[in-house]
């Protein structure tokens, strides 16, 4: 009798499951984040086999795609269908692993040493302890207090430590194998995970408001009112959560930033390599053109900046999808990101789409349709959504509302101080003009690319169907719930993305000249000097030409929340307050309190995107008179308004002594913040 011994792949596979199910008991983040790692590793290789491509990296990159995506919508099957708890999420996993199982038996799985080809030890020595010098300065530099910059707690030696290192990474690129690119990988870790290490509490607004989304879920199984968009990220993050044991809050806040270190430089380098067909060396080197313009949206967790960091790794594999297997992949993936955000998944899905029918029909043809879908998918999205939220669409505007879509491109830094440095004007003017001026040179040069022809076209028909595209959202959109300066974000969101699309012809350019070691040499440093100015950009600055103050949810934030909800004995209340101490409520409470106002549900704190109660606030401190808080209380029928005031933040005298004069309490918060309690009249 013949016993077939099971692959070390099998087991691997089998026993990493095990342990993923077991921990749904135990709830041990290590060793559920240990578990899940080892079952991807596993399924990657196990799904790997089906591919017989001429690199095993990129073999492996469309397993990773087909993996990531199954686990992906498997999640969102069970968000749409079934509570989303450790049992569905268990069920899932089972499902997932039978599947895999049923694949045929790969070759064992192997691990060897990295090697760097022909690197000497002393420049990785170097390069390793650069590394992490810039990890222990941001670690060290981690605050819970209000913060407007993180710059303003790190030396100014971290520009330097990060432009040798990034020139450093580049060399060992060059002189080694494709192994290291983890290198890269690490170097991209460093510069897109400053708030997340940094900001103790949280960076930004809108992730609090998604992670409170996130633990309701968790909480209950169900988010009400169930919706495709954001979904991705909800579904995903409940599962991760579920299979690591780990909290809702590390999952969410690593989970892009994590994305954002390892996707671009392998995307940069199978889609070279094996799309645009450039040399080895060169292909190693894309993942740094992410770095040329500031990548914000790579450093903290929302829909949209998931589905922004594929479109940028999008642009370097669009090229694959000219065989039909790998189209199919990268089409998976990017309807994947649908769920995530539609803004730009939906045009990415049709470039992968154009990619591979420009390779089967006329080009002309495909671009010229390209050119027409990219330019309506969007606005047909919004105005499906729009309709639906009762909101009249009025065609006339994309004619008499020009200057909405002219107003997308005003420079934000070009109010000029003669008191300003010139050193500090020069380099927010490179700020402004540099992804300008590339977009330009691109399209200028792209007649003379003969040798991409049909790449080149497809990004100029991207660039073309792109702006048509801002054209029809900036000026015929008004959306309902939104403050007046955020109505155009959906409109700078594109054309943010507009700016990058020429990112990989950068790397690709240099394929010509890679011989020539005086241009390779300018190349690393001009790219080094680029991606240094563009981390500085990509966190928020505050300097004599941005002197934008608004700090960050704080700890004084989460204190304040707390006293005011043990202050109202559960009485209903409103908060009158700016968003970070909202945001910090949200991450305390969830959506624990709603009150009818002005025909609508609210939360009980005031937020820019959540009805009409931050006008309520915005009123008060700019007007100095509290007699609107009166009336919020009358129509919220609530008897208690909280004014939350901050020392960072003084407001007028006029409004202070009423405040004083009028308050049934004051509270004082660590120095740092003043709330004011307010009674209805009787």
């Amino acid at each position: 009798m013949h016993i077939t011994r099971p692959s070390n792949s099998t087991i691997a596979i089998a026993v990493s499951m095990a342990g993923m199910l077991l921990n749904l008991a135990l709830h041990s983040p290590a060793l559920g984040t240990v578990a899940f790692t080892a079952w991807c590793i596993a399924a990657t290789h196990r799904v790997a086999s089906l591919f017989q491509p001429n690199s095993k990296l990129l073999s492996y990159f469309l397993s990773a795609l087909i993996c990531a995506s199954t686990l992906t919508l498997g999640s969102l099957l069970v968000y749409f269908t079934l509570p989303l708890n450790a049992v569905s999420v268990g069920g899932l996993l089972t499902l997932l692993t039978f599947a895999l199982l049923r694949l045929p038996n790969p070759q064992a799985l192997s691990f060897a040493f990295p090697t760097f080809g022909n690197v000497p030890r002393e420049i990785i020595a170097i390069l390793v302890l650069f590394q992490s010098v810039i990890l222990a300065f941001l670690i060290a530099a981690r605050t819970s207090e209000p913060l407007v910059s993180p710059w303003t707690l790190l030396p100014g030696s971290i520009f330097v430590l990060f432009f040798v290192s990034t020139a450093l990474t580049l060399y060992v690129q060059h002189r080694g194998t494709s192994t290291a690119l983890l290198f890269a990988v690490v170097q991209l870790f460093l510069a897109v995970s400053v708030s997340a290490i940094v900001y103790g509490i949280g960076f930004g607004f809108d992730p609090f408001v998604h992670r409170a989304g996130e633990t309701a879920l968790i909480t209950t199984g169900h988010i009400e009112p169930v919706s495709i968009l954001y979904s991705g990220q909800y579904a995903l993050v409940g599962a991760l959560h579920f299979l690591t044991q780990l909290s809702v809050t590390f999952v969410d806040m690593w989970l892009l930033p994590l994305f954002a270190s390892i996707f671009p430089p392998l995307a940069a380098y199978v889609g070279l390599r094996h799309g645009w067909n450039i040399d080895e060396r060169v292909a190693r080197f894309g993942w740094v053109a992410t770095l040329f313009i500031p990548f914000m949206l790579f450093t903290f967790t929302v829909p949209f900046t998931v589905t922004y960091v594929f479109f940028a790794g999008a642009l370097f594999l669009f090229p694959l999808a000219q065989t039909t297997k790998s189209a199919a992949i990268l089409i998976l993936a990017a309807t994947t990101m649908c769920f995530f955000h539609p803004l730009l998944a939906v045009p990415t899905l049709l470039l992968f789409a154009a990619s591979w029918l420009a390779h089967r029909l006329s080009l002309w043809v495909s671009v010229a349709s390209f050119v027409v879908l990219t330019a309506l998918c969007v606005p047909a999205l919004l105005f499906v959504y729009q309709m639906g939220n009762g909101v009249s669409i009025d065609f006339s505007n994309l004619v008499w509302n020009v200057t909405a879509f002219l107003s997308l491109f005003a420079n934000p830094f070009g109010s000029y101080d003669p008191r300003i440095t010139f050193s500090l004007n020069s380099l927010y003017t490179l700020r402004y003009w540099q992804p300008v001026v590339t977009l330009l040179l691109m399209l200028a040069l792209a007649p003379f690319w003969t040798t991409h022809r049909k790449h080149v076209a497809l990004l100029v028909a991207f660039v073309v169907g792109m702006l048509l595209c801002t054209y029809g959202v900036s000026t015929l959109f008004t959306f309902k719930g939104i403050i007046s300066h955020e109505q155009h974000e959906f409109a700078l969101r594109l054309l943010q993305a507009i700016y990058i699309i020429p990112i990989c012809l950068i790397p690709v350019a240099l394929s010509r000249w890679q011989h020539h070691a005086l241009m390779r040499t300018l190349w690393f440093v001009g790219m080094s000097v680029f991606a240094t100015t563009s981390w500085y950009f990509s966190y928020p600055q505050f300097n004599a030409k941005f002197a934008y103050y608004s700090p960050s949810v704080s700890r004084h934030d989460v204190d304040a929340v707390h006293f005011m909800e043990t202050d109202s004995a559960g009485n209903p209340y409103v908060v009158l307050s700016n968003q970070m101490t909202s945001a910090a409520a949200l991450q305390e409470f969830g959506f624990a309190h709603y009150h009818a106002l002005a025909g609508e549900e609210i939360l009980w704190y005031a937020i820019p995107t959540g009805g009409t109660l931050y006008a309520y606030y915005l009123n008060i401190i700019s007007s100095g008179n509290t007699e609107p808080a009166q009336e919020l209380m009358e129509s919220a029928n609530v008897d208690t308004v909280y004014l939350v005031m901050y020392a960072y933040w003084p407001g007028s005298s006029q409004l202070i002594h009423q405040l004083e004069v009028q308050s049934s309490h004051i509270e004082s918060i660590n120095d740092r913040i003043t709330i004011y309690k307010l009674n209805r009249y009787e």
